[in-house]
């Protein structure tokens, strides 16, 4: 019983008369977005959050990496794009064999000690403060390739960074790639909830962590 309950595969619920359906299995909630925007998001409640956690676990333990120690279905999914597809794929090829993605947002400097005000108003966009606060060990990545398609799937293995080794995207995350799709590019379109991506260089795709796994292990 201790062990389990380290290992976080155990979960404690108080049963009350205002415990919904919402907080136990799924439900909207309100969340508000980098402009200040109120939306409602589908989110996962308790019972919900142990069976994504035991699907990853499931998916882990036939892949065996040690990168993947740190996710589990709470972690999140995103697009990344590693330089302009068929104009910078020299850049591309030089972060794919670093093992790290990056973007090219301004400033021209570290943002390590900054907080998450101080980026806002330099980076708009708020791309920089989601690679350098948002994103987690754990999290993975997806690697554009097309408007539905990926090449590569990688896993985050450490907290931001800032390189300046001539390429111009300074900001970034170090990977361990776990899935190489490049000569038979991933269709995610259906799994994205059939949404095509977009051309934003980095951004949270609305798809489980067990999900994502499961391509590696299909295209195996």
């Amino acid at each position: 019983f201790p062990s389990h309950d380290k290992e976080g595969s155990l979960r404690f619920i108080t049963f009350h008369q205002a415990f919904s359906y919402e907080e136990f299995v799924e439900g909207l909630r309100p969340a508000t977005d980098e402009e200040g925007n109120i939306r409602y998001d589908i989110k996962p409640g308790v019972l919900k959050r142990l069976a994504e956690d035991c699907r990853v676990e499931e998916k882990k333990q036939s892949f065996q990496k040690d990168a993947l120690a740190h996710t589990t279905g709470e972690s999140k999914v995103w697009k990344v794009s590693l330089g302009r597809k068929n104009i910078e794929e020299d850049v591309y090829e030089r972060l794919r064999d670093l093992n790290q993605i990056a973007i090219g947002s301004t400033p021209t400097e570290s943002i390590e000690e900054w907080t998450d005000e101080v980026i806002d108003g330099a980076d708009p966009s708020g791309m920089l403060k989601t690679l350098r606060s948002k994103m987690q060990i754990g999290d993975l990545v997806f690697i554009f390739n097309s408007l539905r398609t990926i090449r590569l799937i990688g896993v985050v293995v450490s907290d931001y960074l800032y390189v300046d080794d001539g390429i111009k995207y300074r900001h970034r995350r170090k990977v361990e790639w776990i899935g190489n799709f490049e000569k038979n590019p991933v269709d995610i379109y259906n799994l994205n909830q059939e949404k095509q991506m977009t051309l934003s260089s980095l951004y949270e795709l609305k798809i489980s962590a067990a999900d994502a796994l499961k391509l590696i292990e299909d295209e195996d």
